[in-house]
Order: structure tokens, then C-alpha cells, then sequence
């Protein structure tokens, strides 16, 4: 009888420990099991190497941001749109720009400096209801404020390490992206409301996936559903809803999915892996994710090329592709950076105005051959050195291919 107890108690403990490898995916090795979500799809791209801006883009407007001396934009990190507002982050300025609808600069988020209620940089931000959240560099606090940029909290992160960061109903949900040290050794990780307490981890980061020398812009999105992210050298997308971390998606490109013995070049030479990545054009990972409740968003790096991918939320239709381009009669294109709703926002390629520009003063541009009047109204405001031009534009997901 006491041997039969025995081995009763021991199979317990292994299948308490096989269910806990599961659900809590905390295992600190390169086998963890992350479950899949049941609506898990499999997507195979293959990029055409360029489409047509006015084939897909629809119900377009243009919005030329207003400048000045005090609040000219050297570079943009990150768009938020809110409450007719939209929020641009310049990491470099350590500042978040306000500016209504119509492209008028309304304030700025300015807080850097020493001594109380200053940070030293910017790492993240978001929008939740009615407060920006604001995340420090280095990550040791995050500031709330209301959205016409008033300071209303500041919450301290206990010392724990963070990059990209989300706010749920459990608690704070981060992408630690490429720390590693003894306590940071998952990259995705649930925190509760004081940052106390790790409630869960995600994703083993090991060393073979930190050593990118490929940029990532960012690895964090959301949208009604939950928060979607993914992993360095990984070709799965993630979601995070509720307490569950689910694969969404996998992503192969030409039917290929990321070699795994690739990722161990970088372990000791990061320069010679991107060198061998460039020379085989291999797909290497993705470099940006941003979802809209329809559509998400992927840019991936296959060698020296940048992939644009659309994947629908309802159905399978996906495309993708390398370029995007415009006929001079009917839009202006450039790098997709935010969302406003349903709609994606785009940042004008410099050269595309600069040119507009050009021909413009040369007289070689009149409302016979340039047919949309909201770009003659872009090239009146636009200036060389001025703020950027945003588009915001629908996605025909009619003409998507499968």
C-alpha cells in the first residue's frame, strides 16, 4: 500500500509539472512550450517586389504638420492618435509633440532635466483612456499624464528593467527586448500593479537571439483583441489577452521560416552573421508590428531588404511587398510608423516632397497633371526644413491576394 502511495505521489508531481511547463511557459530553456491560439494560422508571403499606392490606400487625408523654431521635429519614433490628438515621439528631443487633426501644434511633453518630476529620456509611451502613460530611460519610472499634458502621477518600477511597455487589467505587460542578466531572463513579462511581483514570463531569451545588429523599430502593438508581439530571429507572432500568451501567427517568407542554425552566427560575430544575412538574403526576423482591430501590420529584414506585410484579423487574405509607389497625380508615400483607428499613418518620404517641391517652382505642376487638389495643398504648406506630412489612409482589404 505504501509503495502504491508512493508511486501515486510521483506521478502527481510529474504531471503537475508537465501542466505548469505549459501554462505558466516558464521553463528557462530553448524548449519552452508557448500554446497556440485557435485561431493560430500559418501565413506563407510572397513579397511582389512593388505595388501600387493607389490600388490599396483609400479614403486619404493629409495632414501637413504646422512648424516652428520650439517645436520642430528632428525624428519621429512613435505616432498615438487620441481624442482628435496625435502624440509624436522624438526620442532624441526626449519630448512627446501634441497637435490636433488639422496639424496644428497644440503642446509638448518636455519633462527632461534633473530634480523632481524630470526624466533623463524617453524609452516608450502610450495612450490608455484618458491618460498618457510616459516610460523613463533608464526604465526606473513611468509618469502619467492627462492629454492636454499635465504631469498626474509618477510611478516607480521598482528597479525592474523594461523597454515597450502595455497596461491591462492584471497588470503591466513589457517587451524587455534584449536585457539580459539573472533576473531578466524572459523577455516578455507580466508584473502586477506596484511592479512587486513577476506574476508571469514568456520567452526564453537566450543568447543566439540577442546578439541583433539588425534594428528593430518596434516590438509591441495593440488592439482589441490584446497585445501582439514578437521575439528577435523568431517568425512567430505573439499575443498576450487576459493572463494567456498564445502564438498567433506564423509567418514564413518565399515559404521559408527563419533558419534556426542561422541564429547561432550571431552568438560570437554579430558583423559576420549580418554579413552572411546581407550576401544570402535570408530572413532574419521582423522589425516593426502594428495592428489596427482588422489588419495587422509587419515589417520584416530579409538580407538588406525591407518587407511590408498586411495580414488580415477575418480572413486569409495577406500581401506583401517591397516597395511602395506612387504616380506624382495621385499620392505620396512613405514609412508607415502609427494607426488612428482603423486607419494606418504614414510619414511622407522627404524626397517625395522635396521633388513635388522642385517641380513645383519650375511651373511643371498644374491641376491638369496633378489631379488631387489635397497635394496641392501639401506642396503650398510644405517647407524644406519643416515638419513632416502625415497620410492617413484605409487599407482595400478587397484587393488583397491571397
Amino acid at each position: 500500500m505504501n509503495d502504491l502511495i508512493y508511486y501515486f505521489q510521483r506521478a502527481s508531481i510529474l504531471l503537475f509539472g508537465f501542466s505548469m511547463g505549459i501554462f505558466s511557459c516558464k521553463e528557462s530553456d530553448n524548449n519552452e512550450i508557448i500554446l497556440k491560439d485557435t485561431e493560430f494560422k500559418v501565413i506563407s508571403l510572397n513579397p511582389e517586389n512593388e505595388v501600387d499606392f493607389k490600388n490599396i490606400g483609400k479614403n486619404i487625408e493629409y495632414i501637413v504638420l504646422s512648424t516652428a523654431s520650439d517645436y520642430l521635429i528632428s525624428e519621429i519614433d512613435k505616432i498615438e492618435v487620441n481624442n482628435q490628438l496625435i502624440f509624436i515621439l522624438s526620442k532624441a528631443q526626449k519630448s512627446i509633440f501634441i497637435f490636433d487633426m488639422s496639424g496644428n501644434f497644440l503642446d509638448k511633453i518636455a519633462d527632461f532635466g534633473e530634480g523632481p518630476g524630470k526624466y533623463t529620456g524617453i524609452s516608450d509611451f502610450f495612450i490608455f483612456k484618458e491618460s498618457l502613460y510616459l516610460l523613463t530611460n533608464p526604465s526606473r519610472y513611468i509618469y502619467e499624464y492627462n492629454l492636454d499634458g499635465d504631469l498626474l502621477k509618477i510611478i516607480s518600477t521598482n528597479g525592474n528593467y523594461l523597454e515597450e511597455f502595455r497596461i491591462s487589467d492584471e497588470g503591466w505587460v513589457s517587451h524587455l527586448k534584449d536585457a539580459y542578466d539573472d533576473e531578466n531572463k524572459f523577455n516578455v513579462v507580466l508584473w502586477d500593479s506596484l511592479f512587486a511581483d513577476r506574476k508571469e514570463e514568456f520567452l526564453f531569451l537566450d543568447t543566439d537571439r540577442r546578439n541583433n545588429s539588425l534594428r528593430v523599430d518596434n516590438y509591441i502593438s495593440e488592439n482589441k483583441e490584446g497585445v501582439f508581439l514578437f521575439q528577435n530571429f523568431s517568425n512567430l507572432i505573439y499575443k498576450f489577452q487576459d493572463t494567456l500568451f498564445l502564438a498567433a501567427f506564423e509567418v514564413l517568407l518565399n515559404d521559408q521560416s527563419i533558419p534556426l542554425e542561422y541564429m547561432k552566427r550571431f552568438k560570437n560575430d554579430s558583423q559576420a552573421a549580418l554579413d552572411v544575412a546581407m550576401k544570402e538574403n535570408l530572413f532574419t526576423g521582423f522589425k516593426k508590428i502594428i495592428a489596427t482591430d482588422k489588419l495587422l501590420f509587419l515589417q520584416a529584414q530579409q538580407g538588406s531588404n525591407i518587407i511590408n506585410c498586411f495580414i488580415s484579423f477575418d480572413s486569409n487574405k495577406h500581401f506583401a511587398f517591397r516597395n511602395l509607389k506612387s504616380e506624382i497625380e495621385f499620392s505620396l508615400v512613405g514609412d508607415i510608423i502609427g494607426v488612428s483607428g482603423q486607419k494606418f499613418v504614414m510619414i511622407v518620404s522627404e524626397n517625395v516632397l522635396s521633388k513635388l517641391k522642385e517641380l513645383d517652382l519650375e511651373g511643371k505642376i498644374n491641376k491638369v497633371n496633378l489631379k488631387n487638389e489635397k497635394i496641392h495643398n501639401v506642396i503650398d504648406l510644405y517647407e524644406k526644413d519643416g515638419n513632416p506630412v502625415l497620410v492617413f489612409f484605409d487599407l482595400d482589404i478587397s484587393s488583397m491576394q491571397n
